[in-house]
């Protein structure tokens, strides 16, 4: 399950930048940005849900503690290389590109 959520928070992420970046020049031209609603809808809950999800793979997986926290660790790591292509996927290839090129208005 928390695989799912990872992933699902992932492509949630994909979604709120693309549509923050879509509307970006036209809040810049109100005198405002997008980028606090993209923290809020976007970064937080990734992170939450990440976190979450580490502790629930420590928390429940069988074995001794140190064991537990390496295979949760790792299925972290792996769970988020793959969330990572997805939302990649998800956007067009245009995920990274929003953060690199910035919004791409003028002024």
């Amino acid at each position: 399950m928390s695989a799912v959520a990872v992933l699902v928070a992932w492509f949630w992420f994909a979604v709120v930048v693309e549509d923050t970046w879509g509307d970006e020049c036209k809040a810049r031209a109100a005198g405002q940005s997008g980028v606090g609603l993209l923290v809020a809808l976007g970064v937080v809950p990734l992170v939450l849900v990440t976190v979450g999800a580490a502790a629930a793979l420590v928390a429940f997986a069988p074995g001794r503690r140190g064991a537990r926290v390496l295979r949760g660790l790792i299925a972290t790591v792996v769970l988020t290389a793959a969330g990572l292509l997805l939302a990649w996927w998800a956007s067009g290839g245009m995920l990274v590109a929003h953060f690199a090129l910035g919004s791409g208005c003028l002024g």
